[in-house]
This record gives structure tokens, sequence and C-alpha cells, in this order.
């Protein structure tokens, strides 16, 4: 418990310097990457090793607390100003609707939930190299921006 609190706070921390030098794009793509090699180590060296798989599970809790702080942080780069709070709402319905399935998954033979989540990590890194904010979006005012 202690471990997992730590790697928290100490993404909490790096994440928002990272976030603040590197701009979202960039700082996004570090964190999940992060929690994707932790992933990814875990599948495929296995579960034996009981030590060293408590640091990548660290690893990986450290790459997904990043994720959220950096998104928190960016979300008013991405969404015009008047859908700020509509944006937040729907990404958090759809993070819940997909938090209902965990259960499921968690319950599957044992490298599958791994491979799972490394696998999305890999997906939503692509993602969010994609990002574009809307300052680099021409044109008028930022509300005036999404309107058009």
């Amino acid at each position: 418990m202690i471990f997992s609190t730590l790697a928290e706070i100490l993404a909490y921390a790096f994440s928002g310097v990272l976030f603040k030098k590197l701009g979202s794009k960039i700082s996004l793509a570090l964190t999940l990457t992060i929690s994707a090699l932790g992933g990814y180590a875990i599948w495929l060296l296995g579960f034996e090793q009981s030590s060293f798989f408590t640091v990548l599970v660290m690893m990986c809790k450290f790459g997904i607390s990043g994720t959220y702080n950096i998104q928190l942080c960016s979300l008013a780069e991405v969404f015009p100003t008047t859908f700020l709070a509509t944006g937040f709402g729907i990404g958090h319905f759809f993070s819940v609707i997909f938090q209902i399935s965990t259960p499921f998954i968690a319950a599957m033979e044992e490298p599958v939930p791994v491979i799972f989540f490394a696998s999305l990590c890999t997906v939503a890194t692509v993602l969010s190299l994609m990002l574009r904010p809307l300052s680099t979006i021409g044109g008028k005012g930022r509300s005036e921006k999404a309107l058009a």
C-alpha cells in the first residue's frame, strides 16, 4: 500500500513538471509509454519474480497516475472554454462505462489482463500523439473556433 501511494505522489509531481516543460502531447505519450512498458515487462517476464513484479506494477501505477494528472491539466487545451465541462463529463461517462468491464477482464487467465492493459496503453499513446490543442487551430478565438 505504501509503495502504491508513493508511486502515485511521485507521478503527480513528475507529471506536473513534465506537462509544464514538454506540453500535453509529449508528456501524455511519455507517461502512457511508461505504463505500457511496465505491462509488457510483466507479461514477458512472468509472475515468478515477486520483488521485481512489485516494481513493475508500481511502474504501471506511476504511468497511469501521471497520465490522469496530465489529462486533467491539458483539458483546457483540447476543449474550448464553453465546452470544457461537457468534454470532461463525456470523458468521465466513458471511463465509468469501461470500468464496468474491469472485473471480467481481471478474472481472465493470468497474462490476458496484463496484455489488455499494455495494449490499451499503447493505443492511447498513439492517439495522444494525434492530439491537436486549440491554440494550433487557425482563425478566431477559442470559443468561436469550436462553434465554426
